[in-house]
């Protein structure tokens, strides 16, 4: 019976706590749609710029990740134009950092698949892979 009451001790401060603070309610973005179309045009060339760095590499000699880093690191100049696009529109840097960020470490983790599956298929001779 002490446990119950206990138990329930313990849970009332927390219904509480979620009566006085309720979730936040989602708010439309406030971007222009020249701004967004910006964003998209360069998120799209970037994606494209990877790809085409991806197709140029000799993946005979190099290591994957060395080769992911190159690749990153050749299309980054495509992202700074989403962030100059962000700051433009008074943006915090943060939520734009945040932004390139994500946006990286997903394209990364694409790319680093897509070169250890090409790297595989190589070294097992896949006649397909270059």
């Amino acid at each position: 019976m002490t446990k119950i009451i206990f138990i329930f001790s313990l849970l009332i401060p927390l219904y509480a706590h979620a009566v006085d603070y309720p979730a936040e309610k989602w708010q439309p973005t406030t971007l222009s749609d020249t701004s967004i179309k910006k964003i998209q045009t360069s998120k799209h060339q970037y994606n494209q710029c990877v790809s085409e760095e991806i197709t140029h590499l000799s993946t005979q000699s190099i290591d994957v990740r060395d080769a992911t880093n190159q690749i990153i690191k050749n299309c980054e100049s495509k992202l700074s134009i989403i962030r100059k696009t962000f700051l433009e529109e008074n943006v915090s840097k943060f939520l734009a950092d945040r932004y390139l960020k994500m946006s990286r470490s997903q394209t990364t983790r694409k790319t680093l698949k897509h070169l250890m599956y090409l790297d595989a298929a190589q070294k097992m001779g896949y006649p397909g892979a270059k």
